[in-house]
């Protein structure tokens, strides 16, 4: 029975290095709705996808034209384990209001998660005067 017990704590050690050390990351970023009245607020989320047991724990930057952040971040993290196999999500959000009619921008996109940088292109919406039903 200790054989047994020993052979599957090895084997679950196996798992757990093995998922830990993959770096696969998957980042979307996304600005949304693409067209907003400039009374509207606009939500800007990151979207972090990971296979392993680590924490994500992202570090997201960029930089905003045209738009100031009202609210956030919000933050959620969920762990799975299907069929042997790990993953993780995060997402991080902000509410964004623009400034003035025109086009505003999210840019210079950049998320850390532990010594793995991924940029992302630029985000664009449409503010106009009146709301966007």
């Amino acid at each position: 029975m200790s054989h047994l017990r020993a052979l599957l704590l090895a084997a679950l050690g196996l798992l757990w290095a093995v998922t830990s050390a993959a770096s696969d990351l998957d980042v979307e970023a996304r600005l949304t709705p693409e067209r907003i009245g400039i009374e509207q607020l606009a939500t800007l989320t990151i979207e972090i996808q990971g296979a392993g047991m680590g924490r994500l724990q992202p570090s997201p930057e960029f930089e905003l034209e045209n738009l100031k952040v009202v609210a956030g971040p919000y933050s959620q993290e969920s762990f799975q384990f299907v069929n042997g196999t790990t993953s993780r999500s995060a997402n991080i959000s902000w509410r964004v209001r623009p400034l003035e009619v025109g086009t505003a921008k999210v840019h210079s996109i950049v998320v850390r998660v532990g010594d793995q940088v991924v940029e992302k292109p630029d985000l664009h919406l449409q503010v106009q005067q009146e709301s966007v039903e």
